[in-house]
């Protein structure tokens, strides 16, 4: 659709790509049900899109808004990687790594248990606090502590399933 302009005219917010409205993130989500925080700041990592966004912004964000978290996109963008990496992939996300931080934790005890290692809970927080150049405060430290646990647990359950999907074949 366009205006009188000849601007594309986003139909669905009724808004004009020529305007220079900034909005801020909070009303982009309210637009917009399948982005989450995270996703709209990766966008603008990225450079796709400004901040603070404006309405040319929320253009491009009504186009990937189409097909983001749809399964032929995910589909898509996993078969362009290896079998490894998608695996690896798969796996933090089982893990539920939801940060740099977290994906660190869940490799560093993954990594220990494959080498058989002992996994010192005191250690990964104390290397965490130090590679990540974190506050040493209560807080933090129970952050990691139960990640820690999440990961281990997580760990547990994927080798179990491996253990059952073997014993089936």
């Amino acid at each position: 659709m366009e205006n009188q302009n000849n601007l594309p005219t986003n139909t669905q917010n009724n808004l004009t790509v020529g305007t220079k409205n900034n909005l801020p993130i909070d009303e982009v989500l309210k637009k917009f049900k399948r982005f989450k925080k995270k996703d709209i700041d990766f966008l603008i990592k990225k450079k796709i899109i400004s901040y603070p966004i404006t309405v040319n912004d929320l253009y491009i964000l009504e186009l990937f808004h189409r097909v983001w978290k749809t399964h032929e996109f995910i589909r898509l963008n996993l078969s362009g990687l290896g079998r490894r990496r998608r695996s690896e992939i798969l796996s933090q996300c089982l893990a539920e790594c939801n940060s740099k931080l977290d994906v660190w934790i869940y490799s560093r005890i993954k990594n220990k248990k494959e080498l058989g290692q002992r996994i010192y809970t005191n250690q990964i927080v104390a290397d965490a606090v130090r590679i990540f150049k974190l506050k040493k405060d209560k807080k933090t430290i129970e952050y990691i502590k139960a990640q820690i646990k999440k990961v281990n647990q997580r760990l547990k359950d994927q080798k179990r399933l491996r253990i059952k999907g073997k014993s089936l074949h």
